[in-house]
């Protein structure tokens, strides 16, 4: 029988930043993990610790990493690099993926005294032009599930050998992970090693390579599995424990391979339909990347177009060298991967984490402006890389963007509290019982027919046509921040055409949206016409908002986390975020319905559970129109933004 090597590996994943998880890891698996390895000096592991877990470290338990130096000179461990925040890779620009590494890498030598030479992807998520990434970084081998590597009748590749693979003359070292067949305290150490025999290669560089989580690890230390396994490897010559670097130097290379795009099938079985698994999804037929999620998902879509265009200004800025390192830290921190995948539970459904991303890449902004001499702009660009451009207003206390689909804003962020207001998660059947069948945004029209008599029960999933259609540009003024969009949309069973103009007008004190609706048909057109904002308060629940309305000239504080609804006669809504000092007073220029209620979504949440979280209070004004054909009316809504930080100058000023 020939030689055996097994490289076991531990992998400290930070999903999100949130020290207190740590702490709770830390007491309840990290400190016995690392007392296990230091009283067992035959147990070989490679470990993964990101920037954020060595950064814990240094400040709240030094002695591990005076634990782990030792174990390194030992040659019993290896400390394996990455991306500093866990970012996925292949959706970064190369400038961030060197940087990512090479800032992990700096940490480590510095921490434990010696640069990693190898390196994991998250969630095994990889790209060939990941390979020249590696090689500016010195990164000479990298992990990769078995899975991603092509094999068929016609081409044969050995899954337990080390692999070279090229891109652009640069080459790269595969060691072939296998998740899937990885061992647990349900089978014995006796069946571990069987299966390694059986699997076994001819040759003497046959390598089984598997990762572990904390809490998967120390689950083996105290079933005693780990205690049993390395009596057994005790009793077998042919089997052995080795680290990396001292098997790479041993074995001899002779296969070389190409891997497409590709991530691993445990995230994989995510990417075809939203929120169902699909156990068999990975095949040569169907391969899966990690840009199938953003196609899946649209939040995912939306906050990495986030992503992305923070990393452009910070790369065009050519201010404050200082100011332009710290913002490009901040971008790294919301580059974390969790936030742009779904997994079965948390990520890109977590609204904390959401924001949390969010928050980073409003404080690199910020940076950015006060390095380069900022002044409010409008630009129109594509923005989300999806062939149409879309309208990014910046003033110095928010940001408005609007799209052209459903003439809606996008994204709403107020830059006194690094917050995105307009960050709501649409609901599924699946969980929530109910559809959105539109995306959740602000200033969303609603087309409604209905009798003349009829009042009207607004829900916050009714079926409209007209904010499923895409704008098209009239007028577009960049000096003035003024954008004029038109579209025209059949209304109910008679399909009569109605044309909408909606024209947004910005300036640093809000958002004024005026509408021209006009009856193109032959016949008399009746309904409602709503136009509807969903405000999400970062981080809270609906008691952090506080709610006013102006009925009939008088006063009325609605609850925030009940249905209000009143079918006429209100003049003003006024929604205050009470911690963040930020109120949004919307003002129609004549009396109309409204309809507010708190949005609530169910998705499982990082422990798996599924619980209806808050997500947003919809706020809808309403008005009923009757139109004869050939004719038009006019209404407008305005939206003013007061800040904290807005009045807290203005009182400086009067002062």
């Amino acid at each position: 029988m020939n030689n055996i090597t097994i490289c076991f590996g531990l992998t400290f994943t930070v999903r999100g930043i949130l020290s207190s998880e740590i702490e709770k890891k830390y007491q309840n698996y990290y400190k016995n993990i690392f007392s296990y390895l230091y009283a067992h000096t035959t147990l070989n592991v490679c470990i993964f610790l990101p920037g954020v877990i060595l950064e814990w470290f240094e400040k709240k338990h030094p002695e591990i990493l005076d634990v782990l130096t030792e174990l390194v000179k030992r040659k019993q461990i290896e400390i394996l690099g990455g991306g500093y925040y866990e970012p996925l890779l292949p959706l970064l620009l190369p400038k961030d993926r060197v940087g990512q590494i090479e800032a992990l890498t700096t940490r480590i030598r510095k921490a434990i005294g010696k640069r990693p030479r190898g390196i994991t992807l998250a969630e095994s998520i990889w790209d060939p032009s990941l390979i020249s990434s590696c090689n500016s970084c010195g990164i000479e081998y990298a992990f990769l599930d078995n899975r991603l590597i092509p094999r068929n009748s016609y081409r044969s590749v050995a899954s337990y050998s080390p692999l070279i693979v090229e891109d652009l003359g640069r080459t790269l070292t595969v060691i072939p992970l296998h998740q899937d067949t990885k061992p647990t305290v349900k089978q014995s150490s006796e069946f571990f090693f069987e299966h390694l025999k059986n699997a076994q290669n001819s040759g003497n560089s046959f390598v089984y390579a598997c990762f572990f989580s904390p809490e998967e690890f120390d689950e083996l230390i105290q079933t005693a599995w780990l205690d049993e396994f390395l009596e057994l490897t005790a009793k077998n010559t042919n089997i052995n424990l080795s680290i990396p670097s001292i098997y790479l130097k041993e074995c001899q290379i002779v296969n070389k391979t190409f891997i497409p795009a590709g991530c691993m099938s445990d995230a994989a079985m995510w990417t075809l339909e939203p929120f169902v698994p699909h156990a068999k999804v990975f095949s040569e037929a169907l391969r899966p990347t990690v840009r199938d999620f953003l196609t899946l998902y649209p939040e995912a879509q939306k906050l990495y177009s986030r992503m992305m265009n923070i990393s452009s200004m910070i790369s065009q800025c050519k201010g404050d060298k200082a100011r332009r390192k710290t913002a490009r830290e901040y971008l790294w921190i919301a580059q974390n991967y969790a936030v742009y995948m779904f997994t079965g539970k948390g990520g890109i459904t977590d609204q904390k984490l959401r924001q949390y991303s969010y928050s980073n890449l409003l404080r690199a902004e910020q940076l950015v402006r006060d390095a380069s001499n900022f002044v409010d702009n409008t630009t129109c660009f594509d923005f989300d890389f999806d062939g149409i451009l879309e309208y990014v207003n910046r003033f110095t206390t928010y940001n408005a963007f609007i799209s052209r689909h459903g003439g809606m804003i996008t994204e709403l962020d107020i830059m006194h509290n690094y917050a995105n207001y307009c960050d709501v998660m649409p609901r599924i059947r699946k969980y929530d019982g109910v559809t959105d069948l539109y995306a959740k945004n602000m200033f969303v029209d609603h087309f409604i027919p209905a009798e003349k008599d009829e009042e009207l029960e607004f829900n916050t999933h009714l079926l409209s046509k007209l904010n499923q259609q895409l704008y098209n540009q009239k007028q577009f003024e960049r000096s003035r921040h003024e954008l004029v969009l038109e579209t025209v949309v059949e209304i109910g069973d008679l399909k009569q055409n109605l044309s909408v103009t909606k024209k947004y007008t910005l300036n640093e004190n809000g958002i004024l949206v005026q509408y021209i609706l006009r009856n193109e048909s032959e016949e008399n057109l009746t309904g409602f016409f709503g136009v509807e904002n969903n405000f999400s308060v970062p981080y809270k629940s609906s008691a952090n908002i506080q709610l006013e309305v102006l009925l009939e000239g008088k006063k009325e504080i609605p609850s925030s986390d009940t249905y209000y609804i009143k079918q006429s006669d209100i003049g003003l809504l006024q929604l205050t975020d009470t911690d963040a000092k930020n109120s949004f007073v919307l003002e129609p220029n004549e009396r109309a319905g409204i309809c507010i209620q708190p949005l609530y979504s169910a998705r499982p949440d990082e422990s798996g559970s599924v619980e209806p979280r808050y997500e947003a209070n919809t706020c809808t004004f309403f008005w009923k129109i009757s139109l004869e054909p050939g004719m038009e009316i006019e209404k407008t809504l305005n939206m003013a933004i007061n800040t904290a930080k807005k009045k807290s100058v203005a009182k400086r000023k009067r002062k």
